[in-house]
């Protein structure tokens, strides 16, 4: 089961998806036979919906671990993980990313059971 939607990139073909029940981030590629390859697998606690940007190349998604909801960062085409950054939300969240042209990944993380919140603004570029 999973909240975030599926995402995909025109260009490559690859399809991303999470799987929140069971942990792991997939990047798929239909194959010219009409089947579904797996590229590559990560196991992240994913909690906010991610975003794929593609002319960037770049999924961007968060991980619950260590009582810190990190913004994770990966390589769309391998899964590499580019950027990790923990944020000040110690809950996992039901929020959103939104990236912007300035290079700017904004969370909204509330944090459930709790009367706190945070919107945390991280600049990533290369």
């Amino acid at each position: 089961w999973s909240f975030a939607g599926l995402a995909a990139d025109e260009t490559t073909g690859i399809l991303f998806a999470v799987d929140q029940g069971r942990g792991l981030a997939n990047a798929f590629r239909p194959t010219g036979e009409g089947d579904i390859e797996l590229l590559w697998q990560r196991e992240l606690r994913v909690s906010a919906s991610n975003t794929l940007v593609a002319d960037r190349g770049l999924v961007y998604l968060t991980d619950f671990v260590e009582g810190s909801n990190h913004l994770v960062v990966l390589d769309l085409m391998t899964g590499e993980e580019r950027v990790r950054v923990p944020t000040p939300s110690t809950r996992a969240t039901i929020g959103g990313l939104l990236c912007t042209s300035a290079d700017e990944v904004w969370l909204a993380s509330n944090e459930p059971g709790r009367p706190t919140g945070h919107l945390v603004r991280i600049r990533v570029h290369d």
